[in-house]
């Protein structure tokens, strides 16, 4: 029996070549929160808008009770943070502790608030 990463290897790396269907699943799922973030005027996103995003926005949503298709795309959100650049606009979609700014982790986890 192989193990799923030796098998998706180049043929050259002594692999098969396959794709690894985890990754590409992660990788088309994000595709999903972009299209979501870029807000169309579609049918599918006013239906996602009105069943997931009451406030309008995807990151605040919420998960419980929802399908498992929205449920995957809220897996894969660390996923599209690591990898998008955030432009400060009009600061409705900027969570200055919850937003990672730098490194790996948010702001809320590199300081300790102190209320007496």
């Amino acid at each position: 029996m192989a193990k799923m990463d030796t098998i998706c290897r180049t043929k050259n790396q002594g692999g098969l070549g396959m794709i690894n269907t985890k990754h590409m699943n992660d990788s088309l799922l994000v595709k999903w929160i972009w299209k979501i973030l870029k807000g169309p005027n579609t049918i599918w996103y006013k239906l996602l808008k009105a069943k997931y995003m009451p406030s309008g926005n995807f990151f605040c949503s919420k998960v419980r009770g929802s399908s498992q298709f929205w449920q995957g795309i809220h897996k894969v959100k660390h996923l599209f943070k690591w990898g998008a650049i955030h432009k400060v606009g009009n600061d409705l979609n900027t969570f200055f502790w919850y937003d990672i700014w730098l490194n790996d982790t948010p702001r809320k986890h590199n300081f300790l608030i102190c209320t007496a």
